[in-house]
């Protein structure tokens, strides 16, 4: 079982792309690469996938190109709120430096880039 996939389109100002590659495997393996702020959507996807097929290796892929401008930064709360956690409970097992803005900014799921409301 070998295939490619893919499937593109525009929905407002943001340009799409789902690709999907698979090759003949024993078991089922999901191999997911999605933009930040969609996260949410692996578990869903993951489920559609392993109810249509049993084996395979697959790489699943969402490109997105959005014209400049087109969203908004959005800080996620609830990832901010764990990431806080885990630093604080980190820095009193190790001698490390607090972590810096950028930094917390800078991972993923934190902080997210939402559309704008019209």
């Amino acid at each position: 079982m070998t295939g490619f996939a893919g499937v593109e389109g525009i929905d407002g100002d943001t340009r799409w792309r789902w690709e999907m590659r698979s090759v003949n495997g024993k078991g089922l393996d999901i191999r997911l690469r999605l933009p930040q702020g969609f996260e949410r959507l692996e578990q869903v996807i993951r489920k559609k996938i392993a109810d249509k097929l049993k084996r395979g290796n697959l790489q699943v892929v969402l490109s997105l190109d959005r014209e400049a401008g087109s969203g908004v930064p959005v800080i996620n709360q609830e990832a901010l709120s764990a990431v806080l956690a885990a630093a604080k409970e980190v820095s009193g097992q190790i001698d490390t430096n607090p972590p810096t803005v950028e930094g917390i900014l800078a991972l993923r799921g934190v902080l997210e880039i939402a559309e704008k409301d019209i």
